[in-house]
């Protein structure tokens, strides 16, 4: 009889180490969160600002572009073939391409972009969550002053007085050995929370690598793609290595918005495989350029 309050007891003490040890760790992981991927949002902006904006005012003065025909030119760029994902994910950026033609607004891009990283790392942030444990911790602690004042319920006084404190004793035991490894669960979450956040953090920069590479590259071949249009702004009669020129440029930011919407982290606040295929197909796509 009382065991389980026992268990509970030594169980609540560990809770209560580990929730002070995430308590401390929480400021500093939450700063860490909001240095990293206002980062990022800069890094968007600026890819957004002086490479995708001077790309899109060039290309929406060349006439009779035909696109399929230059998702089909795409030279050297990738040399696995994507997966059905990707090649969802750039048909989807081949209809952003199609709209730079038309227009786009300045900040479509950064905005949207900025707020789902943020609204989706909210999620991943462990201060809300270790807060909203704090009480939980502490059940037995309280439970514990509670049964040293507690009188025996009227349905046990038939009873002999110890064995009815007895089993009062062990019930309450019970039910507080069993929040406890609620608590228990709860904290294991955001220990996993805390992983997800360091992940997230390191996909983050994968991906400010990998567009400020995109961005150097969409910028050494701007000149000369911007005087091939100011040249001649007719689409239809350009040579084949004139085509290529410009199919190499669509592929670029193709890759680049590829990756500047890739969404890091999914609902569950765990970092997504589809940012990592985009990344490392990003990657591959430079590497071809290199060649």
């Amino acid at each position: 009889m009382g065991i389980a309050i026992f268990d509970a007891a030594e169980l609540a003490k560990e809770n209560q180490r580990r929730h002070q040890q995430l308590s401390l760790r929480a400021p500093e992981l939450e700063r860490l969160d909001q240095v990293e991927f206002a980062r990022l949002d800069r890094c968007r902006a600026q890819v957004y600002r002086f490479a995708l904006v001077p790309f899109r005012d060039a290309f929406s003065r060349l006439k009779s572009v035909d696109l399929a025909e230059l998702a089909s030119i795409e030279p050297a760029l990738a040399a696995d073939k994507p997966t059905v994902e990707l090649r969802e994910v750039r048909i989807d950026v081949l209809g952003i391409v199609a709209s730079m033609a038309g227009g786009l607004t300045a900040e479509s891009g950064t905005d949207s972009a900025a707020a789902a990283t943020v609204g989706k790392l909210a999620a991943v942030s462990t201060r809300t969550a270790i807060s909203a444990l704090s009480r939980a911790t502490a059940t037995t602690a309280r439970g514990s002053r509670v049964l040293a004042a507690a009188r025996v319920p009227a349905s046990l006084r038939p009873l002999p007085a110890l064995v009815a404190m007895g089993v009062f004793m062990e019930l309450q035991g019970r039910v507080m050995l069993r929040e406890q490894r609620e608590v228990a669960a709860g904290l294991d979450q955001l220990e996993i929370a805390e992983k997800s956040s360091s992940a997230a953090r390191a996909r983050s920069e994968q991906v400010r690598g990998v567009l400020r590479r995109l961005q150097q590259e969409i910028n050494r071949r701007l000149p000369g793609f911007v005087g091939l249009i100011d040249g001649n702004g007719e689409y239809a009669t350009y040579t084949a290595e004139q085509r290529e020129q410009v199919a190499v440029m669509v592929a670029l930011v193709s890759t680049t918005v590829d990756v500047f919407a890739a969404p890091l982290i999914d609902e569950d606040g765990l970092v997504t495989d589809l940012s990592a295929r985009i990344v490392e197909d990003a990657e591959r796509r430079l590497i071809g350029l290199a060649a």
